[in-house]
């Protein structure tokens, strides 16, 4: 999609936004040029890691031998861009922009109670943006992540995650477009995750990530690494169904009600 990680990485500077996600991963949206906005530490407010997808059971993982197929939609709509004081920012700002990924898991093998999953996400995304004088929209595919290793182990409920994203600058950039689908640059990204299921109709998740980013070619910035934390509380009022579930996150900005993705194993 073109990139609104202006929007989804920082939720927080948007009033009035409404957010509703079709179950929680790497949606990196749209990489958003904002002419006259501070771009600060990461080029125009913008990474490959969404803050406040990756929150509905992280760190389950296909068994050993089996595959895992999911797909993730998320929609997204804000008329307001804030500064780091609350203040609006950008007059007239309007965004509107969806977001699907698809991302395919396989488990290799289990050692002394240690899977090793790896995977890979494939993401297509739309946007319209309207700002000051300009307005613009495009989509497309954005840049493939690849999941090398994930390691999870459970003790009882308690499942854990580690392992590490890399994200690479497949998408199409082009850095006079207001709305473009790629980054241009690569990212690698550990990760640790944990998932406690202490009911079988309650859930609290937690995903950590810090990113490492390299240098925009086409436009010689390099963006500053990142450390994201994010939770959350489910509740699943079907247990027989348990793909349907209510969440609460930390992003407060908005309240969103989310199911579990289109799993298909095998």
């Amino acid at each position: 999609m073109a990139t609104i990680r202006n929007s989804l990485s920082d939720q927080s500077r948007h009033r009035g936004a409404r957010h509703a996600t079709g179950s929680t991963f790497v949606v990196a949206a749209l990489a958003i040029l904002l002419p006259g906005v501070s771009a600060e530490a990461a080029e125009n407010g913008a990474a490959h890691y969404p803050t406040g997808t990756n929150t509905i059971v992280p760190a389950l993982m296909p068994s050993p031998g089996t595959s895992l197929w999911l797909n993730y939609i998320t929609y997204y709509s804000a008329d307001r861009f804030n500064n780091s004081n609350g203040d609006s920012a950008v007059p007239g700002y309007k965004v509107n922009a969806v977001a699907e990924a698809a991302r395919l898991l396989h488990t290799w093998t289990a050692i002394d109670g240690v899977s090793w999953t790896s995977g890979v996400v494939l993401i297509a995304n739309h946007a319209n943006l309207h700002v000051p004088n300009r307005s613009g929209s495009g989509g497309g595919f954005g840049d493939l992540v690849v999941q090398p290793m994930l390691l999870t182990t459970a003790y009882g409920d308690l499942h854990l995650l580690g392992g590490f994203d890399v994200s690479l600058p497949t998408g199409r950039y082009s850095k006079d477009t207001l709305v473009t689908p790629g980054f241009n640059y690569t990212t690698v990204a550990p990760q640790f995750a944990l998932t406690w299921l202490f009911t079988k109709e309650l859930e609290f998740s937690l995903l950590s990530t810090l990113g490492f980013n390299s240098k925009n070619g086409a436009t010689q910035y390099e963006s500053g690494d990142y450390f994201d934390v994010d939770y959350s509380m489910g509740y699943r009022p079907i247990p027989s169904i348990p793909a349907i579930q209510i969440s609460w996150s930390d992003i407060s900005s908005s309240n969103s009600l989310t199911t579990s993705s289109m799993a298909t194993a095998f």
